[in-house]
């Protein structure tokens, strides 16, 4: 089957919704954070958020059920493959455009020692998972929004001039795509 010839412009559509955009949705499950501590952790997820709208100009982000980001929490979670004690906390990601594009479970309690989270986790966290979402892998370069460590943060991470530039490269080439997608025009690549 040509592509070229004939287009599948309605797939594309789709498939365009599970790429990322300037207008983030995030669903926000603090169910079973404990009722005190609530204010605390949504002050630290808007601190997150306002990380990456100083780097993303036009980032819209809402707050609402079916959100592309998903973040709940779980009183603890077991080992990650690659460490010792327990999860800090999890991320998925689907392709699928009706599931979120990143979901993450954050602990309320981290390391071997079950220590309670602070607000600079949950915002660690949350800048990460929409770091993710924008297409950014982990990174092992400490302090930086995409590294992340299963035990307690040192402080709240920054985003690095490289993870700003390839978020921002990002949304370009899907804003692009879109374009295409819209005007019915197909892309042909190059290789």
């Amino acid at each position: 089957f040509d592509f070229r010839r004939f287009p599948d412009f309605k797939k594309a559509e789709n498939e365009l919704l599970a790429l990322p955009t300037k207008n983030l949705t995030i669903e926000w499950d603090d169910e079973t954070v404990p009722a005190i501590r609530r204010a605390e952790f949504v002050r630290a997820r808007d601190a997150a958020v306002k990380t990456w709208e100083a780097e993303i100009p036009g980032l819209s982000v809402a707050y609402r059920k079916g959100g592309r980001v998903k973040l709940s929490f779980a009183p603890e979670l077991p080992p990650n493959a690659d460490s010792a004690g327990p999860a800090g906390a999890v991320y998925m990601a689907s392709p699928s455009p009706q599931d979120p594009t990143v979901e993450g479970v954050i602990a309320l309690k981290r390391g071997e020692k079950g220590v309670s989270i602070e607000a600079k986790d949950v915002q660690n966290e949350v800048a990460y998972a929409i770091g993710s979402y924008f297409g950014l892998e982990r990174s092992a370069s400490p302090g930086t929004i995409m590294w992340r460590r299963e035990e307690a943060y040192f402080a709240a991470n920054r985003v690095s001039t490289e993870e700003g530039k390839l978020a921002r490269e990002n949304l370009a080439i899907v804003e692009q795509l879109a374009t295409a997608v819209r005007a019915r025009r197909t892309l042909i690549p190059a290789q």
